[in-house]
């Protein structure tokens, strides 16, 4: 593992011209939720209201906000909140939201909690409603380092076939979520919880049943990363819950507990490909083990989707699977029994990440800029094997957009990153975290400073907290470009003169740098009005 310090400091006169372009929609601080205005009633909501009590900014987008944000925008809120407009079944309520799934989708990396009912409708008849809303936002947005969603379906399937695709939820998995109207259910009032979770913390089968409606929406398939929270009981279901019951799933989250006589561990491991790997299934019934009694393990998904494999228990109620794998990837493993009351009863799901050996960071450089306007940098990364990489993510994002290319995971080709600034006057700051297969991290920093004044007056930029690592700079000088640039690195000064535009510079700091992570840089751009360059401040690997 190591960590790669990127700064890029941009100078330059010109003003942004807006026109034509489309502006990023950030959130306004670190502890904002973003609403889709039209998926709620009222202003505040009910769903705005509790987050604001909570201490959160709330922003309210309309259509065209929803669906002018990028990644980035999307990914700088600590949740996304599609919430009910009091049992609407106006599918094009959220057309916005389902027309850019695949951008907020994936931006939403924290907690997710998706609800086929109404709860707003129900709000002041049932207490269990007012829970709901409360315990579900507050969960989406409990972890401050990624951004969660909260996602209700209100009434807009109710009357909808077994096996409705939800394009919402496409940003999740393509085509991974369908649904039945519970129009059609039987059982659309008969509640089961099946699972311990923050999200119904407190809440019993008592305080979701009955609400004359209870569920609007039963999931009939989704990823094997979600988890059902609540079903509607139903004989004719298609879902067998861990604790035994039957019914449709109308509350599915991320991060659950089941409830089961069987779990299953570790919860999470990563092998070399061809090594072995060892599963526990541990069966306990009234909290006493069960010996003697069959366990089916279960890869539910991954590269080994389908292996099976069948243990008994031991005097501890213990069984055992160990399986290697021949293929990268990640695979969920499930193990099952029937229990002595002959209900079959299925454990919590774990992963398997299978990598290759490989203990050599991606790379992420600083490889060109671009004077505009708009002003922009290019990043390049690249992990040439035998992992390839894996994933980029947006970790920070302040005035400035980025475009990160689809890429298939594993590639060892180069994956070009661009990074735009948005107002020239301001600050900018983005952090990319690069990963490999084999769980390699690189983390890139590029900081892009306000620029040059028109006056041709000299613009310092300060870096602090910078690692004895980061020991070289790169300047790529633009057209027209800088004339001279002063580093001065923990008070001992560099002049660089004469520079010619489209020049690349490298300049080793090694005999400057202090122990430790409390390196200083200052840079000082001098030249006409309009030049630019950026500057790169990193470890040179």
């Amino acid at each position: 593992m190591r960590r790669q310090s990127l700064v890029a400091s941009l100078f330059v006169m010109m003003c942004l011209a807006t026109i034509g372009l489309v502006l990023a929609q950030p959130a306004p601080d670190a502890n904002s939720v973003l609403i889709l205005e039209r998926s709620v009633s009222g202003d505040p909501s009910r769903e705005g209201a509790f987050a604001a009590s909570q201490g959160f900014t709330v922003v309210r987008a309309n259509d065209a906000q929803w669906a002018g944000r990028t990644a980035a925008d999307f990914a700088s809120f600590r949740a996304l909140i599609i919430g009910d407009p009091t049992c609407s079944t106006d599918i094009s309520t959220v057309a916005a939201a389902a027309g850019n799934a695949s951008t907020w989708g994936p931006a939403a990396t924290g907690n997710v909690i998706i609800i086929g009912s109404d709860p707003v409708y129900h709000y002041n008849s049932q207490p269990g409603a007012r829970d709901l809303i409360d315990r579900g936002i507050a969960f989406a947005a409990a972890d401050p380092a990624m951004t969660g969603a909260y996602v209700d379906l209100s009434c807009y399937y109710h009357f909808s076939g077994s096996g409705t695709s939800v394009p919402l939820l496409d940003g999740f998995a393509v085509g991974g979520f369908t649904v039945i109207g519970a129009g059609l259910l039987p059982g659309l009032n008969d509640v089961h919880i099946v699972a311990a979770h923050p999200a119904l913390a407190g809440l019993t089968d008592a305080d979701l049943s009955n609400w004359g409606n209870s569920v609007h929406e039963g999931f009939v398939t989704w990823p094997v990363s979600f988890e059902a929270l609540a079903i509607a009981r139903d004989a004719a279901g298609s879902y067998i819950a861990p604790d035994g019951t039957v019914g449709y799933p109308y509350i599915l989250a991320r991060g659950v507990t089941v409830i089961s006589d069987i779990t299953l561990s570790p919860e999470s491991a990563t092998n070399l490909v061809g090594t072995s790997h060892t599963l526990t299934a541990v069966v306990e019934e009234d909290g006493a083990p069960i010996a003697g009694t069959e366990v089916t393990f279960e890869i539910v998904g991954g590269p080994n989707t389908g292996w099976t494999s069948t243990a008994v228990t031991n005097a501890s109620g213990e069984a055992f699977w160990t399986y290697s794998s021949a293929v990268v990837g990640t695979d969920t493993i499930q193990a099952t029994y029937v229990s002595t009351a002959g209900v079959p009863q299925r454990s919590n799901r774990v992963t398997k990440e299978w990598v290759i050996a490989d203990d050599t960071p991606p790379r992420c450089e600083l490889t060109a800029v671009f004077p505009g306007p708009p002003l922009a940098i290019q990043v390049t990364t690249q992990d040439t094997g035998p992992a390839g990489l894996k994933e980029i993510n947006i970790l920070e994002l302040v005035n400035a957009t980025v475009t990160i290319p689809p890429f298939t995971p594993g590639t060892t080709a180069e994956v070009i990153v661009d990074a735009v600034k948005i107002n020239n006057a301001l600050a900018a700051h983005l952090t990319l975290e690069v990963l490999d297969v084999s769980g390699n991290r690189t983390e890139c920093d590029p900081v892009l400073t306000e620029q040059v004044r028109s006056t041709g007056k000299p613009v310092t930029a300060t870096f602090t907290d910078l690692p004895d690592t980061d020991t070289q700079v790169r300047i790529i000088n633009s057209t027209p470009g800088l004339k001279h640039l002063d580093i001065v690195v923990n008070g001992h000064k560099i002049k660089v003169n004469g520079m010619v535009d489209d020049e690349v510079i490298d300049i080793d700091c090694t005999q400057f740098m202090v122990p430790g992570d409390n390196n200083v840089y200052e840079l000082t751009a001098r030249g006409k009005p309009g030049g630019s360059a950026a500057v790169m401040i990193w470890d040179g690997q």
